[in-house]
């Protein structure tokens, strides 16, 4: 019986795949002065009049970094400590640089604007990602 090997990780590796989305904090500003824009067309004030920009953490990559730092207080106590930019702090994974960043949601100020908000809060997924398995 003949194999035909497509990629070398086929051999080395079982070869499984990882998929990240990594965001920086450029992305915030980024959808904030897209929001402006558009709300400059009618004069109708800013993003911080109608909502409130917030990230979350990825709470299974802090769980390591709390227990390797050896942190003495409860983790949901110490997550809730972490400003903005330990969320973003860098790590090195095997083959790239992660922060601790999980997400973000925008939340509405007015619950009438909650679906502008909600919308807001799904832009990434307008962007599609495709595994191929070979």
């Amino acid at each position: 019986m003949n194999f035909k090997i497509q990629f070398i990780s086929d051999v080395i590796t079982n070869s499984s795949t990882e998929v990240y989305i990594t965001y920086y904090p450029s992305d915030k500003n980024a959808i904030i002065n897209v929001v402006n824009a558009i709300l400059a067309i009618n004069g109708e004030g800013k993003f911080e009049d109608y909502f409130e920009f917030k990230w979350f953490p990825n709470e299974d990559l802090l769980y390591d970094k709390w227990v390797d730092d050896g942190v003495q207080i409860p983790f949901e106590q110490w997550v809730e400590s972490l400003s903005e930019d330990d969320l973003f702090e860098e790590y090195e994974t095997w083959d790239d640089r992660r922060n601790f960043i999980g997400g973000y949601s925008i939340t509405a100020k007015d619950p009438k604007n909650s679906k502008a908000a909600d919308l807001l809060t799904s832009l990434d997924s307008i962007f599609t990602t495709d595994i191929s398995y070979c």
